[in-house]
């Protein structure tokens, strides 16, 4: 029997999250968002919200069930990644980050402050670069690169790369079978994390409080944050990080007010994200922000760039035609997108396609799903020119 498919732990983990938001949210009627900020909300909405978000992981698992029963090559199919080039880059990206402060959480420097050499990273994202890359590194390039991956989102304050290594270690093992070496490494893995959580914890929030490294070290260190209450806190803001059912359950009960503000372009609609929008936008200086800004913006008084996670089914909620055109359509483009990438990278491609489409487009990240589907694709079709230069002949071999 195979390493447990992480198709199906994804399902499983956001079901399960769901669901208790769901029931505390019907239990009390509302939610606490914080000391100033709460919300009644009827427990007609809660019932729609948590219907959206079942019926779309039942959309992704038949999708994967579909093409999974197809006879598709389970041997790795060799993709030629820049190698040493993907370290240094993601290197790069990691010391301007920290130097400038620019996209580190909290922080109120901003990329266009620097626009002569973040235009590369804007094109070139180096966080979805790598995720795309990562199923198929050679082993050493993948421990390499990982570890700068999981400094560099620590070190901006972001929890979330720890979960997007851990998905990426079931992709390239899927082909492996469950030996007992194996579970235990699993197992010690697992807790491992799961005991150091309010250490991740203590460096995402210190790092948004902006203290320095040392500062942060010195206090995990001190044992202030090794306590039972730690735990418990830093446990349950990981479960809420699966589930956004408040957001949905308010859009929903809030839905005429949220259609107005649409109108009166005060958000942008779903398929107006990524990077080709962001450079159309841009040129024409006609950005609007996502739903994601408005929400947080509008309802929980943020500022800048902070987010909330709005769900992909939110969209139905709104009734706005055109929005409820997309969700249609968005299931016939990742079948495109399947047939695309299978026929490159068989079964483990298929695999990681499907695995960051579930987490971007449940969050409602859509930004994030074009930009990982267009690099995916320019990637894998790039990969095997067989004209290449002195400088992708050094950094692949």
């Amino acid at each position: 029997m195979s390493i447990i498919n992480p198709i199906y732990l994804l399902a499983f983990i956001y079901t399960i999250s769901n669901f208790i938001g769901y029931l505390s949210g019907i239990q009390n009627q509302g939610y606490i968002f914080s000391q100033n900020i709460a919300y009644k909300i009827s427990s007609t909405s809660y019932h729609l919200a948590i219907i959206s978000q079942i019926s779309f992981i039942i959309m992704i698992l038949l999708f994967w069930k579909y093409f999974n029963a197809l006879k598709i090559s389970n041997t790795p199919k060799k993709i030629n990644t820049p190698n040493r080039l993907l370290v240094i880059y993601l290197s790069m990206y990691m010391l301007f980050n920290y130097i400038t402060g620019a996209g580190i959480a909290g922080s109120d420097a901003e990329f266009t402050d620097y626009n002569i050499i973040i235009i590369l990273f804007i094109i070139l994202n180096p966080d979805l670069i790598f995720i795309v890359m990562a199923p198929f590194l050679p082993k050493r390039y993948f421990f390499i690169s990982s570890s700068i991956y999981l400094a560099s989102t620590l070190l901006r304050g972001w929890m979330g790369g720890v979960y997007i290594v851990m998905i990426i270690l079931l992709i390239r093992m899927h082909k492996v079978k469950f030996k007992a070496k194996i579970v235990r490494g699993i197992t010690i893995l697992t807790l491992i994390i799961i005991l150091i959580l309010p250490i991740l914890y203590e460096i995402k929030w210190g790092i948004r409080a902006k203290l320095t490294p040392a500062e942060v070290t010195q206090k995990i260190f001190t044992g202030e944050i090794i306590t039972y209450q730690q735990y418990i806190e830093s446990l349950n803001d990981t479960i809420k990080r699966f589930q956004h059912i408040n957001n949905i359950a308010l859009v929903i009960e809030n839905a005429s007010m949220v259609k107005e503000q649409l109108y009166s372009d005060q958000f942008r609609r779903p398929y107006e994200n990524g990077i080709i929008y962001n450079i159309y936008c841009r040129l024409f200086e006609n950005c609007l922000p996502d739903i994601s800004v408005h929400i947080a913006t509008y309802y929980y008084n943020g500022t800048g760039s902070w987010n909330v996670d709005p769900g992909f089914f939110t969209w139905l909620f709104i009734f706005d035609p055109k929005s409820f055109l997309f969700l249609i359509l968005s299931p016939a483009l990742i079948y495109i997108l399947s047939k695309s990438i299978v026929k490159k990278t068989g079964y483990q491609g298929l695999l990681s396609l499907y695995c960051f489409s579930f987490v971007y487009l449940f969050h409602g990240w859509y930004a994030a799903f074009y930009n990982f589907s267009i690099y995916f694709l320019l990637i894998i079709y790039l990969s095997n020119f067989t004209v290449r230069s002195y400088i992708v002949r050094f950094a692949t071999r």
